[in-house]
């Protein structure tokens, strides 16, 4: 799934977040009875007496994701890939779509197959906002955890009107121009939004004063521009990727409540540009200019090293030649996380 800048730097890069793994499988996953609804997973290689990694995509992600990653892996030790709830051939499940209940849905399809802890859990993009509130609620369960290009909560648990106070004090003129963007769209994309442009601010404090004006106006114009997009985008995603985009703040709010403590941890990080569009061309788009991309790619980097820094048994790895995609994009690092891992070095 391409990143989903709404949580990372910025909601401005979300509206092509949505794209589809094309990946296919040769095996077919069974189907488990999860609170009433079937969920289809993939239980590959044998119990070696070594913990099972156990696989969550990113949003909308699919078992074929994890393919190349699964042919690796599944001679060494037992894996787990799987869909959620409304993916593939999982049923629907309960509402709302948030870590807490995806982690028990999780834990219940395990529990039901008798495969036991411990765990490595791997969580690419969105999974990794899973995989952590997982290791957060059962850490004695959890040896491991490999985070690819995860999605990361914000800085801080903000009210919508706290964000708005915030905005009304750093916008000033402009307030009323945004809450005309925000009373547009869906109110749980409304809130993403709000706390969103506020981490705008400290690339906007550095603009020299004599450009402050025009790039503020330049971001407000992207800002209405990309609300619509995304508007759009939710009309053609399954309900289970609505959900599960709706309950971000929510998921958000488990991660940070339940830290992981000191399972260890292996920190996968993109490196390279998703996309190459004609909106993403600092000539046709004043908000990508180069200042800009530069900033916000050392923002993000700079989010997931704070991260890391608080973990003592914690590695990161900015993977240069892979964008978002890190499993299709660069399986063998995933793998070579993982193998470090089951042979005991953290």
């Amino acid at each position: 799934m391409k990143r989903m800048a709404f949580v990372s730097v910025c909601l401005l890069g979300l509206a092509s977040c949505s794209r589809r793994d094309r990946a296919t499988d040769s095996q077919a996953p069974i189907r488990v009875n999860v609170g009433g609804k079937q969920l289809e997973i993939l239980v590959e290689g044998t119990d070696k007496g070594l913990p099972t990694v156990i696989l969550e995509s990113g949003l909308g992600g699919r078992i074929g994701g994890w393919m190349k990653v699964r042919e690796s892996l599944r001679g060494v030790t037992r894996v787990v890939s799987y869909h959620r709830a409304g993916i593939g051939g999982s049923q629907p499940g309960p509402r709302p779509r948030s870590a807490v209940h995806i982690a028990a849905e999780l834990r219940s399809a395990l529990q039901q197959l008798d495969v036991n802890p411990p765990y490595i859990l791997v969580g690419h993009s969105i999974g990794g906002l899973y995989v952590r509130a997982f290791a957060g609620l059962h850490p004695d369960e959890v040896t491991a955890l490999v985070l690819a290009d995860p999605t990361m909560e914000f800085r801080e648990s903000m009210t919508t009107s706290q964000a708005t106070r915030r905005h009304q004090l750093i916008w000033r003129a402009d307030f009323e121009r945004i809450q005309n963007v925000l009373d547009r769209v869906h109110p749980k994309m409304a809130e993403l939004a709000a706390q969103s442009l506020l981490s705008l601010e400290p690339y906007l404090s550095q603009v020299p004063a004599e450009k402050q004006e025009a790039s503020r106006d330049a971001w407000l114009t992207e800002f209405a521009n990309r609300s619509r997009q995304i508007e759009g985008m939710l009309s053609l995603m399954t309900d289970s990727g609505r959900r599960e985009m709706f309950a971000t703040m929510e998921s958000g709010k488990t991660v940070r409540n339940h830290p992981t403590g000191d399972i260890p941890v292996a920190l996968l990080i993109s490196g390279k540009p998703d996309s190459s569009n004609d909106a993403d061309r600092a000539d046709t788009n004043p908000t990508r200019s180069a200042d800009y991309v530069g900033w916000a790619r050392d923002a993000r980097i700079q989010r997931y090293t704070t991260f890391m820094q608080l973990k003592a048994n914690g590695t990161q790895m900015i993977l240069k030649d892979s964008g978002h995609n890190i499993p299709q994009e660069r399986p063998d690092a995933v793998v070579d996380a993982v193998n470090r891992f089951l042979a005991g070095d953290h």
